[in-house]
């Protein structure tokens, strides 16, 4: 059974949106994984807030809401264009 480990920004995301994550989480491991280990565990963490960074910056709800183009943040638009590289 395949361990699905997911690190959020504490508030970042609401209590539904979190069950959809595990639920689509779990379809996509079953198709990549095939019908013979139909089942998944996955876990969702919400670190406190400011206990992790990104470039240096702390990485706060506020930092995840700019990341999905809610509000500004240098710190966010230097993460985004970093993202264009990978």
């Amino acid at each position: 059974m395949p361990l699905i480990q997911v690190k959020l920004a504490v508030n970042a995301y609401s209590p539904e949106q979190k069950t959809q994550m595990i639920i689509r989480l779990t379809e996509a491991m079953v198709r990549i994984i095939g019908e013979a280990d139909p089942v998944a565990c996955v876990v969702i963490e919400d670190p406190t807030r400011g206990s992790w960074e990104i470039d240096g910056q702390p990485m706060t709800t506020e930092s995840v809401h700019a990341l999905a183009g809610k509000v500004e943040s240098p710190a966010c638009s230097q993460f985004a264009e970093m993202l264009q590289y990978i």
